[in-house]
């Protein structure tokens, strides 16, 4: 790297964060254009992982609040008994 170059990476170096990232994207972006249809396409990939992240956290907690409400109206000892007492 030529001794600019070195001075610009440090000077981007204590940048916080969010504006280096802003940066890099600007810098790849110049380099290669992205495709607006796959841009749309990785915006629905998002959105869909999201989703489907939220779904996972709801249906843990549902989970969490069935076992809580499970363990208040059944003794803890129902849950150390052999299986095949348990049916």
């Amino acid at each position: 790297m030529s001794t600019r170059t070195t001075e610009l990476l440090q000077e981007i170096l204590s940048m916080p964060p969010d504006e280096r990232a802003e940066l890099a994207d600007d810098i790849l972006a110049s380099l290669e254009p992205a495709d607006p249809g796959l841009v749309k396409l990785w915006a629905a990939e998002a959105e869909d992982r999201v989703a489907a992240l939220n779904a996972v956290k709801l249906n843990q907690h549902q989970r969490t609040q069935s076992l809580m409400r499970l363990n208040d109206k059944e003794p803890r000892e129902r849950y150390l008994r052999p299986l095949d007492t348990l049916r």
